[in-house]
């Protein structure tokens, strides 16, 4: 997977070679319509490397149906309609679990050129594993070994963090548009920082780059590195560890992204975002990436 993603980042770090061709300058808009409707795949892969190689794996996948329930001079109302959860992973109850997760429907609202403003009908994320708890958690009502605890755990650790990944991932959809970008240039974009094992947002920078304009497909690729302000990671993490020194892997926490656009129709064909932490010899990582289907037309 690393080796993937290696790859993948040396490519955007060549285009700008031919990105030197040309001087032309992009501001994303949305151009969605009323009644449109556009299919991708969430994927969340989070994964452990020691020494290079990949130790452990889990990829956990959902499709979304993004339908625009309203377009006017004010606005966007956006639908993300969820369903046919699944995951790869190494406990059977967990991959169960997931199998029994029940559609789910998330409305946002966007304003004329698709910044995201607010969110509202979220609530079924947090019921969707409801019925598969039911159904699973009496087969644990006997056991007290710890291999039955442990599992229990990870059931509870993945309903916890659902509502994240699928509301982090509408944030990454909508993270480009309004703002504007010229070939080769850093833009410097203020944010609050969520990073692995660190329990509040951390304020940072992500310094984005626009790599490439496809003048013929209508396409743009954007690239980004995310750096938080180091002397509020340590005095966070300082709240975290009161006692001893703070791990110094901590402080150096790698988020790299990308987005592909259709400039033509204003909707967003592929985003990533990975963020890894660790000693070098043995990382953690989680990659979080929004797959477009296929882009229909209206």
């Amino acid at each position: 997977m690393r080796k993937l993603l290696i790859g993948l980042m040396a490519l955007f770090a060549i285009v700008p070679l031919f990105a030197e061709q040309a001087d032309s300058s992009v501001i994303f808009k949305a151009r969605f319509l009323k009644h449109e409707l556009q299919s991708y795949e969430i994927t969340q892969s989070t994964y452990t490397l020691r020494n290079k190689d990949t130790t452990a794996l889990q990829q956990f996948r959902v499709k979304a149906d993004v339908y625009i329930s309203d377009s006017s001079a004010e606005g966007y109302n956006i639908r993300w309609h969820l369903y046919d959860f699944s995951i790869n992973t190494d406990s059977r109850k967990l991959q169960q679990l997931v199998s029994l997760a029940k559609p789910v429907d998330v409305t946002c609202r966007a304003s004329t050129v698709g910044e995201l403003q607010e969110f509202f009908d979220w609530e079924d994320l947090s019921t969707c594993l409801d019925e598969g708890f039911k159904t699973i958690l009496p087969e644990f009502a006997t056991r007290r070994d710890s291999s039955s605890k442990q599992e229990l755990s990870r059931l509870f650790d993945f309903r916890s963090s659902l509502e994240g990944v699928v509301l982090r991932t509408i944030r990454m959809f909508h993270q480009v548009y309004g703002l504007g970008y010229t070939l080769g240039e850093i833009v410097d974009v203020p944010s609050d920082l969520i990073l692995p094992a660190v329990p509040e947002p951390v304020p940072g920078v992500i310094h984005k780059r626009l790599v490439k304009i496809d003048q013929e497909d209508g396409v743009a690729f954007l690239t980004s590195v995310a750096y938080p302000d180091a002397k509020a990671l340590q005095q966070i993490l300082k709240k975290v560890y009161p006692d001893v020194s703070v791990p110094p892997y901590l402080l150096n926490q790698s988020i790299i992204g990308s987005v592909v656009a259709d400039l033509k129709t204003g909707w967003l064909l592929y985003t990533f975002e990975q963020r890894e932490y660790g000693p070098e010899n043995h990382l953690s990582g989680e990659l979080l990436e929004l797959k477009h289907d296929k882009l229909q037309f209206n």
